[in-house]
């Protein structure tokens, strides 16, 4: 991996913060909106061979491969990959960052990039790498919160004073910026950017857009469901290579 610090957003620090959230089971977004959704996408496309990058602890990675998929995992903290490494010893994953991929040109069927371009400092490096590995024919598949959502979060979001909970705030939305974001214990530094910033970069590398949504839960706990069709925060791209 190339000599660059893997803390640089405070990710190595928050490692085993992840792993424990990741390790739970009863996060909404992920169990309802995100996990059926790569679930459904991977059933469509049918790669053979697939890259997570970002995988952290290798959630995806070990649901793609009891899916059928020839799976690799990537990230750039040592203790996520030891983690992958250690739920699953026959599985192949790799220490190194999104902006300088160490594979091959035209490696894989399908690229997964879920939850990770919004922690990425060089957003088209990034992309640009994605679209180098990811075969002719390919797909990138791209899930992340949606540019409102992380609009909102970069806000100091104040409360209402009726309910006591937090107003979801929009300000300077078309200024890409970091803001500091906390999951319980996790504290990391995450990237606001404007929906066209991810649009510009993708479309840059000659990517053809195959596929936009913002997916919606089929079930779940009752609160829980009606807060998100309020207020969905998740959207979905899939890219294809010719």
């Amino acid at each position: 991996m190339e000599d660059r610090n893997s803390d640089e957003n405070g990710w190595a620090s928050a490692a085993q913060s992840w792993i424990k959230i990741m390790d739970s089971s009863d996060h909404f977004v992920r169990q309802h909106v995100i996990d059926p959704l790569i679930d459904e996408r991977f059933r469509a496309l049918a790669p053979k061979t697939v890259l997570d990058v970002g995988c952290g602890e290798g959630r995806y990675c070990r649901m793609l491969r009891d899916l059928g998929g020839d799976v690799t995992g990537l990230d750039p903290v040592d203790a996520l990959v030891d983690a992958a490494r250690e739920r699953d010893p026959s599985g192949s994953y790799v220490a190194g960052f999104s902006e300088s991929l160490p594979f091959d040109d035209n490696s894989f069927d399908l690229v997964l990039c879920a939850m990770v371009l919004g922690t990425v400092n060089d957003l088209s490096a990034a992309i640009a790498q994605m679209a180098r590995v990811v075969k002719s024919g390919g797909h990138i598949l791209f899930v992340d919160r949606t540019s409102f959502a992380t609009a909102s979060h970069a806000a100091n979001t104040p409360k209402c004073q009726d309910t006591g909970r937090n107003l979801n705030v929009v300000s300077n939305y078309l200024k890409p910026r970091q803001y500091d974001f906390q999951w319980g214990e996790l504290q990391t530094r995450n990237w606001h950017r404007p929906l066209s910033h991810y649009m510009q970069a993708f479309l840059a590398t000659g990517l053809t857009l195959k596929r936009f949504d913002e997916p919606r839960p089929k079930t779940g706990p009752t609160d829980a469901f009606w807060n998100y069709m309020n207020l969905p925060s998740i959207m979905t791209m899939e890219w294809r290579k010719h």
